[in-house]
This record gives structure tokens, sequence and C-alpha cells, in this order.
């Protein structure tokens, strides 16, 4: 079994720089300092957690009303679906069997949905995120996983 990060490995971000996935929600959503109150509730997430977190655990610390929270929730993860693109040096070694590692707080459903638009048919053995187990691949808490 051979092991894979997903985020600039596999995969990247067809923005600048991750945050940027912010600023579209707040564009869409016509929320201007929507970058800046998403990257703050990370933070907050962080603190209040005490290291890695989930998605659902930094949208708790978003102040905005539950309809607009649900909303840039969804659009978030629709612009982490859909911006991204293969890194076909790297993608077109991955095999059905082969493991996925990755600092983040995204959940495995999304990770899959990428892959098997950008890899048909490849279906990994395990995808372990750090964000759902509480360690990370720089402890070296997620490679014991």
């Amino acid at each position: 079994m051979r092991s894979f990060d997903f985020y600039d490995t596999l995969v990247v971000r067809l923005v600048a720089n991750p945050a940027d996935i912010f600023s579209l929600v707040g564009e869409r959503l016509d929320i201007p300092e929507f970058r800046s109150v998403r990257l703050a509730a990370e933070v907050a997430a962080r603190d209040a957690w005490g290291g890695e977190i989930t998605f659902e655990q930094i949208y708790d610390h978003i102040p905005l009303v539950l309809e607009l929270k649900q909303r840039a929730y969804l659009l978030e993860l629709e612009f982490e679906r859909s911006l991204v693109a293969r890194v076909t040096a790297i993608s077109s070694q991955i095999r059905t069997g082969d493991l996925i590692v990755s600092d983040m707080y995204h959940d495995e459903r999304l990770y899959r949905d990428v892959l098997e638009r950008l890899t048909p048919g490849v279906v990994p053995e395990a995808i372990l995120i750090s964000g759902r187990t509480g360690v990370n691949k720089a402890t070296g808490g997620l490679w014991k996983r």
C-alpha cells in the first residue's frame, strides 16, 4: 500500500490561496467580510478544541444567522469540490487500495467525491484526515493510524 497526500499532491485548488475560497463564498452571499470571519472561526475552533478540528466545528464558530451559515457551509463545500484539478504526474500513480492522508478539516466524503470525479475507478483503502482522527502528520500520529 502506498500513501498520498491529498491537497497539493494529488489535487490542487484552482485559486491562488486556499482562503480565496472564503472570499468566493463571501462574494456569492454578499458578505464582503466573510473571508476574515471564516479565518477567525477556524482559529477560534482550534483554540476551543485544542488542535485538529472538523469543518463542522469551524462553522460552529461563525457568527451568522443559521440560514446564512448553512448557505455558506454548502457553498464552501461546493467550491472545495469544484475548484480542484488533478496533478496528473502524481494522481496517475494512485491505485485502488492506496492510502490518502491529509492534514485538513474536511470529511472523507468530500475526498471520495473529488477522487471519483478526477480519478474514476480508483478506490482508496482508507482516507485518514487529521480533523477526523484528532492527530496530524507532523506529530506522526496520523501515520500511526
